[in-house]
């Protein structure tokens, strides 16, 4: 009886096991994967363009949208391409989840729960980073520049970001937990696994040729349309099958395939490639922009390496400030003056207008300034060494690590007499990070090193070197007072130390304030230091004040510096006070070395500053690596002209550089010319 019971009671199990997971349910079958791999490319093809549209404009078009699909045809196109595309990445990861949930039998529901999560989690994960990046700091924004600009190390962009990765890596985290509760939960409820089924040779070669396919069709779509190509670049599946397209079709292999940016002009040839040194005169267009370099138009090159005997000899401070905008000095909030002491120095000598650098990063920057060059073609001597060899006494004091940038662009500076710098005592740093680029000493310690420096006496003219680092990202720190403003925003990390709000693109208007209170701060510390020497030294010295660079506070929703030729990120303050500098505007960070060589040459007795306005002259600036720009321009007085390498386009502008309106390559071959003549030149210096 108990046995025939027992009998009764596993056949009614197994009947209601059937009814609640039909065969259709377990039995895998490759229309199965297709659906699943289907539907999963149609939600991310979806969501990618809900994306596109917000950040950039595609379909729509708007500002800063340089390239829109506003017919119905070219949405059309781009749906399909796209599609293509997400199929091609979202079959094999829902495949390959399919195999391994049934090698370690999972349960079907949850095995088939598991692939679609694989499936979408990547390309969910990269449309948010993304979404959050640009929303953050702008549609401009690029992590390969980002990377080449910190010297591909990932620990700096941490430092300046990373705060802002914690809200994503927290829903991230959420978000896996979540997807594993359900996928415990369905494996409890229906337990049953998939059956293996082998599929057969001719299945797996139709694959195959399908997902090829759809490669094919995401390529010829990307070469046939440049908003197509846009929007691809911007999703992640455009992006992986980018790069391996372009990685296969770099026949020549000279770095350059079918879909790199900047295209290679001869995809056969491998002399000829972007960024390739451009031979004058020989016929043959290397780089593929701008014809053949005549030879006429090949000769560049940059002052000696050694000044002439200076006749005046007076005590020379050199400030540079971080992240400064040109419009900071002489501004006012709430009626109240931001830089009264920069104001009253201009007022005894000169504030430039229309002062640039030729490149909105630090490192490179402060190179062009100290060396006065543009390509490191004087001999690797800087202003350090002029001043020690015309007999004076050299001191270097620094708020930042001074060694960031690598040998390439290193000034000098371990060759002053007195040296001081973040990496001197980083425990006494206001940062979170003590990486290379990103530590930062508060004024207060500069202020205490060069009374420290000026304690040691010495009867020398005397040469200081002074950078403040407090107005870098994230714009304050606890010594900064509230001299204008007591607003205070912090970085998303912090927020849960008090009720601060973050800095984000909404709070613009308080982030203005609250970097105008920095700089209020600094300019009060640059009163201190210039007392600190004048007492010091018995006389007032000959003060230059600039920036780095400028900074963007969210100017068309982008934060921060490096990736623009516009005015907030690289026009900088000149002000020049005791020394008879005669500024020609527009003016360029490597010209002011032989400025100060120029004032210091002449007659002891003219020592007022001049200002005049040229509109022949032109500053050459540039984006990323010098070698491997992204845009190059030249700045004048009357506007703007820049060449983009990757979309192969002038932009030009009068009377106002953020108007840049897309044309031809014409007028801007006398750019490219220049830049093929600096590049030989820093080649040939290279080679010595």
């Amino acid at each position: 009886m108990a046995t025939s019971a027992v009998l009764i009671g596993a056949r009614a199990r197994r009947a209601v096991a059937a009814r609640i997971r039909p065969r259709a349910l377990v039995a895998w079958r490759p229309a199965a994967w297709l659906t699943l791999s289907v539907g999963a490319a149609v939600v991310a093809s979806l969501l990618d363009a809900l994306l596109l549209e917000r950040k950039m404009g595609l379909f729509r078009g708007g500002f800063l949208a340089n390239a829109a699909l506003p017919t119905l045809g070219g949405r059309l196109a781009f749906a399909a391409v796209s599609l293509c595309a997400d199929v091609a990445l979202v079959a094999p990861l829902a495949g390959l989840a399919l195999m391994a949930a049934r090698r370690v039998r999972l349960g079907a529901w949850a095995g088939r729960f598991v692939a679609l999560a694989v499936a979408l989690v990547p390309i969910a994960a990269f449309d948010f980073v993304s979404y959050e990046l640009a929303s953050f700091l702008g549609a401009g924004a690029d992590l390969s520049l980002m990377f080449q600009l910190v010297r591909l190390d990932v620990r700096e962009l941490l430092a300046v970001g990373g705060s802002y990765l914690l809200h994503p890596a927290g829903i991230g985290l959420c978000g896996a937990l979540v997807l594993a509760l359900v996928t415990w939960r369905l494996h409890r409820v229906h337990p049953a696994p998939e059956p293996r089924r082998r599929a057969s040779w001719r299945a797996r070669l139709g694959v195959a040729a399908a997902l090829v396919g759809c490669v094919a069709v995401m390529t010829a779509g990307r070469v046939a349309s440049e908003a197509i190509d846009t929007g691809l670049r911007h999703k992640a599946s455009g992006a992986l099958f980018g790069l391996l397209v372009t990685t296969v079709t770099d026949v020549d292999r000279d770095g350059y395939g079918l879909l790199q940016l900047p295209p290679d002009p001869a995809p056969l040839d491998a002399r000829v490639h972007p960024y390739a040194l451009d031979v004058p005169g020989n016929g043959i267009d290397e780089d593929g922009v701008g014809g053949d370099l005549p030879a006429a138009a090949s000769h560049y090159a940059e002052g000696p390496a050694a000044p002439p005997p200076w006749r005046a000899r007076p005590d020379v401070v050199l400030i540079l400030l971080e992240s400064v905008r040109a419009d900071a000095v002489g501004a006012r909030l709430g009626g109240r003056p931001i830089t009264p002491v920069l104001d009253a120095l201009a007022a005894r000598g000169i504030t430039a207008r229309h002062a640039y650098s030729h490149n909105g990063f630090t490192y490179q920057s402060r190179f062009h300034l100290l060396s006065g060059s543009v390509i490191n073609g004087r001999g690797g001597t800087t202003l350090i060494d002029d001043f020690k060899r015309q007999g004076y006494r050299t001191a270097y004091i620094s708020g930042q690590d001074e060694s960031f940038g690598g040998q390439e662009f290193a000034v000098g500076f371990d060759r002053a007499e007195f040296v001081y710098h973040a990496r001197t005592e980083p425990q006494r740093r206001f940062t979170a990070f003590a990486t290379p680029g990103s530590i930062g000493l508060p004024f207060t310690v500069v202020e205490e090193q060069v009374e420290r420096m000026l304690a040691a006496g010495d009867e020398r003219p005397l040469f200081t070197y002074v950078n403040l680092y407090d107005t870098h990202f994230p714009y304050r720190h606890d010594g900064v007072k509230p001299l204008v403003t007591d607003i205070s925003l912090v970085t998303r990390g912090k927020i849960s130390r008090g009720s601060a709000a973050a800095i984000v693109p909404g709070r613009r208007e308080e982030l203005r304030a609250m970097y105008l209170n920095t700089m209020s701060n600094v300019d009060r510390a640059i009163g201190a230091i210039v007392a600190a020497v004048t007492r010091a030294r018995g006389r007032a010295p000959a003060v230059i004040v600039t920036s780095d660079h400028g900074e963007s506070l969210f100017e068309g929703g982008f934060l921060g510096h490096g990736y623009a030729l516009n005015e907030a990120q690289t026009r900088v303050p000149l002000v020049v006070s005791g020394l008879g500098m005669a500024v020609h505007e527009p003016l360029g960070h490597a010209e002011v070395r032989d400025l100060i060589w120029e004032a210091l040459s002449r007659d002891p007795a003219a020592q007022a500053p001049t200002l005049v306005q040229d509109p022949e002259r032109r500053v050459f600036q540039y984006i990323g690596e010098l070698d491997r720009p992204r845009r190059i321009g030249w700045r004048t007085l009357a506007g703007q002209v820049v060449y983009d390498f990757k979309a192969g386009t002038t932009l030009e502008a009068e009377g106002g550089p953020e108007r840049l309106a897309r044309g031809a390559v014409g007028p801007a071959v006398p750019l490219i010319q220049r830049w093929e003549a600096m590049m030989l030149a820093r080649a040939a210096r290279r080679q010595h």
